[in-house]
């Protein structure tokens, strides 16, 4: 199943807005960290050893744009007791603390996408026994 991010924070159901902006004292928030699901559907424990985003229309860097990994991208992963600890599931289990990161478009001209269309972004999981894995990312604007 796809992921769906909108293009404005004001494209979000009433409710959604609303509880965003009552945890954020009535500031419009710049992104959202929407917590990843994932389970290991492999017969063995898996790590990912890296997450990136990919542009699914050529490289004009739209996607990057929009998306970051906090996990990947602030060395959240790291050394822990001298091993280099990567996220890991056990066989039927979920991964834990995965996340992305999408940032809302700020103005209408901000990365243009001609009006109301849908934009498919690409979340690329590296793995170290599965090699990698894609889920799609879909930005809609209405």
């Amino acid at each position: 199943e796809s992921l769906l991010f909108p293009t404005h924070f004001f494209v979000l159901p009433v409710e959604e807005r609303v509880k965003t902006m009552q945890r954020t004292n009535g500031k419009i928030p710049e992104y959202y960290d929407r917590e990843l699901d994932i389970t290991n559907n492999f017969a063995v424990p898996i790590s990912i050893v890296n997450m990136r985003i990919l542009d699914s229309l050529g490289d004009d860097d739209y996607c990057n744009k929009r998306f970051s990994i906090p996990m990947f991208n602030n060395n959240k992963v790291g050394l822990e007791g001298g091993l280099f600890k990567f996220p890991t599931a056990e066989q039927g289990k979920k991964w834990k603390g995965l996340s992305v990161r999408y940032h809302y478009r700020t103005d209408v001209g901000d990365y243009d996408d001609g009006g109301n269309a849908v934009r498919k972004c690409i979340l690329s999981l590296e793995t170290d026994r599965a090699g990698k894995q894609s889920l799609p990312l879909i930005i809609y604007s209405g």
